[in-house]
């Protein structure tokens, strides 16, 4: 008999939250830690940062923050331009000149929003562009492969994670296309051994 394969059960269980989401459901962000043991390899994390990275640059190609100015909008467009060249170039020929080229672009992309204020509970970020935000997080995922599961987590959560004033923040309906996104991207990926 067959051992079931644990990365397809682990994407199936993220296909059912997006449709549990789709119908109108709300969850804590928490959901989405399958994606840890997902992306406890380093080549698997590698892959999946490269598609939501690519996923968000088209979305900013198609919807750029409507409330930035245009010189910012064109800004972070070249960001997230030079820092897509550097992770295909880093994951073609993971050479030191390319992780050098790919920790640069995630300097720009973090100075880019810097921006900080502090609260009653904490010092907050202030972020203009989720989508730079994911690709800036996708870059960490590749740079730091001993913690790939961490950064992993991190980039789905904010790939995903949206606010509704019914559910507070976490998953929530608005959520579910980005998590059947991230469904679909590991029920695509080619089966290995998942601890």
């Amino acid at each position: 008999m067959k051992n079931p394969d644990p990365r397809a059960a682990a994407a199936r269980k993220l296909a059912a939250l997006a449709e549990q989401l789709q119908a109108g459901a709300c969850f804590p962000v928490t959901r989405l830690t399958v994606l840890k043991r997902l992306c406890s390899e380093s080549q698997d994390a590698a892959a999946f940062a490269h598609y939501l990275a690519e996923l968000a640059q088209d979305r900013f190609r198609q919807a750029p923050p409507s409330h930035l100015e245009p010189d910012r909008v064109r800004a972070f467009g070249a960001r997230i331009d030079a820092a897509l060249n550097c992770i295909h170039a880093y994951r073609s020929a993971p050479d030191r000149d390319a992780e050098l080229a790919l920790r640069a672009a995630c300097r720009e992309l973090e100075s880019a929003q810097a921006e900080t204020r502090d609260t009653r509970w904490a010092t907050v970020r202030t972020i203009d562009s989720r989508e730079a935000l994911v690709v800036e997080t996708a870059v960490h995922c590749l740079l730091e492969p001993r913690d790939s599961a961490r950064w992993g987590y991190s980039l789905g959560r904010k790939h995903a994670e949206r606010y509704d004033p019914r559910c507070g923040s976490g998953l929530s309906p608005a959520s579910a296309p980005y998590v059947r996104e991230i469904a679909e991207f590991w029920l695509a990926a080619p089966p290995h051994p998942v601890r």
